[in-house]
């Protein structure tokens, strides 16, 4: 997952663009940095989930910073990873999220509601740690247009995502399942209902 950061808005011409980050982090894993020229780039934060690690990279224009993150519940904004205890309301949905999750995972969904409930009930805010932002820059804005909450398990992902999550709207769902290896061919993600 890629996420816009506000240091550096707009990269330099020729610069590759930061949605080829997601791609090349699951391709080359902790060395895709290797692969790329990031001096021109504009600013992000890019999470990498694996089997093996939780990982997230920041580049704020000038300097990649590398961080290992332990398994849980982890939200990022534009400056990159929140702390828990940001907001009173943000404390209260991870205490709860967390609580159910330790249950073990709940594939109708059941892991979201508080999490839904508090992004559709909160307004955009100048804050750059809010949960969404609007941050007015001249005659254009910095702003939250994309929602997106993943919770992923040994053998399994759940993503759901919306390109409106201060509305009132139905967020889209997707998950994959592992299928089974056949022959020599390794395990991978399938597409579920």
């Amino acid at each position: 997952m890629v996420l816009n950061r506000a240091e550096r808005p707009v990269a330099a011409a020729g610069a590759p663009s930061r949605g080829v980050l997601p791609l090349l982090a699951v391709e080359a894993g902790d060395r895709w940095p290797d692969r790329i020229e990031l001096a021109p780039m504009a600013s992000f934060n890019l999470v990498l989930s694996t089997p093996e690690a939780l990982s997230w990279w920041s580049y704020d224009g000038r300097t990649l910073a590398g961080h290992r993150l332990a398994p849980g519940t982890h939200m990022f904004t534009p400056k990159g990873l929140a702390p828990s205890s940001h907001s009173e309301p943000f404390a209260a949905v991870t205490a709860e999220v967390t609580g159910r999750s330790s249950q073990g995972p709940a594939p109708d969904g059941t892991v979201w509601p508080g999490w839904l409930e508090l992004v559709q009930a909160t307004r955009p805010s100048s804050d750059p740690l809010a949960l969404l932002v609007r941050i007015p820059l001249g005659e254009d804005s910095f702003e939250t247009v994309f929602g997106q909450f993943i919770a992923a398990i040994p053998g399994s992902i759940e993503v759901r995502y919306s390109t409106t999550p201060d509305r009132q709207l139905p967020w889209t769902t997707v998950r994959w399942q592992l299928a089974d290896a056949s022959g020599d061919r390794p395990p991978v993600l399938v597409r579920g209902a």
